[in-house]
């Protein structure tokens, strides 16, 4: 068996993860990014073998050139040189970045981003540019399979990498058992949404705010409660799951709504066959699991009343849902 590393950063694609591949035990984890705390490592480690870099790893896997340039370059040499130990990685493999990597790579779904340029092309950066900041000219151009979990038309340069899972069906091939230990990893029971019935509605929220310095969370809050106004949703039927990287409280906002962890995967409501009235959000890809568990899915994207900067709204119209 090759040696490989799972690079996680998303509850998303780590469950993805899990569902695709049976040998999950097996392999060394790396998990990062601002999404994962170190108590969740800590868990996680109960289950696989998790590297200790991850603890320093969490919030942030490279340092900004800007805020370091040093440590800039330190982080991506000390990454490439644990890279460098596997035969293959398997999950947010885009963002390794780094050309003088030979790992084989395989991306697991982590939603839009990787969609779009699927989708759209790859998005190329100077070559100058990107080597001397130990970076990849096009992101996903050494990516050997791509594990997806929506139906697409991809780019003519990726069409044949692209493999597609059904979220259900590979829930369903597990056994209770199976389910158990993957409900028991995420911190979930079936009782959590014992509460939500019929009448209920869901609104998954994203960093909109926190991903951008020219969007304000002001603007964020009230595109959210015209959203729910416009659907005729009152405030007590509505539970939020907020996106595991925001830092937006939303009890403040809405102080009648019922506001659930943010740090487990969405697609769990909907595979514990919780049935909802509507289901609401900017461009989440949870939302395609609660397809026959409730009366609408709605995805706003780009919607005037969010007020987004042209240039983001134009990119989220142009999502595919």
């Amino acid at each position: 068996m090759k040696k490989t590393l799972v690079f996680e950063n998303t509850y998303f694609s780590l469950f993805v993860f899990f569902l695709y591949d049976e040998n999950w035990k097996n392999y060394d984890y790396l998990l990062w990014g601002n999404r994962f705390d170190h108590d969740f490592v800590k868990h996680l480690s109960t289950y696989v073998n998790v590297l200790e870099q991850s603890y320093q790893s969490i919030p942030r896997l490279i340092t900004k050139s800007s805020h370091s340039l040093s440590k800039y370059y330190s982080d991506k040499v000390k990454l490439r040189r644990i890279i460098n130990k596997y035969d293959a990685c398997i999950g947010n493999v885009r963002e390794i970045n780094d050309p003088f990597t030979s790992v084989d790579r395989v991306q697991i779904d982590d939603g839009t981003g990787t969609h779009l340029e699927l989708v759209n092309g790859p998005k190329k950066k100077s070559s100058f540019f990107a080597f001397f900041s130990f970076r990849e000219g096009v992101k996903i151009s050494r990516t050997s399979k791509f594990i997806l979990t929506k139906q697409f038309e991809s780019h003519s340069d990726y069409r044949k990498k692209c493999e597609f899972i059904n979220i259900r069906d590979e829930w369903n091939k597990k056994t209770e058992s199976d389910k158990k230990e993957l409900l028991n990893i995420f911190g979930v029971s079936y009782e959590d949404f014992s509460y939500i019935n019929n009448s209920s509605s869901i609104l998954f929220t994203q960093p909109l705010s926190e991903n951008r310095s020219d969007y304000s969370e002001l603007d964020k809050i009230n595109g959210y409660k015209h959203l729910i106004n416009m659907h005729g949703i009152k405030e007590k039927d509505i539970i939020i799951k907020p996106h595991p990287a925001e830092k937006t409280d939303y009890s403040h906002y809405f102080p009648n709504a019922t506001i659930i962890k943010s740090n487990f995967p969405a697609e769990l409501i909907a595979l514990l066959d919780v049935k909802l009235d509507k289901v609401l959000s900017v461009t989440t890809t949870a939302g395609e699991c609660f397809k026959g568990n409730c009366n609408l899915v709605y995805y706003a994207k780009g919607a005037d009343f969010f007020n987004f900067p042209e240039s983001v709204a134009n990119r989220l119209n142009s999502m595919d849902l």
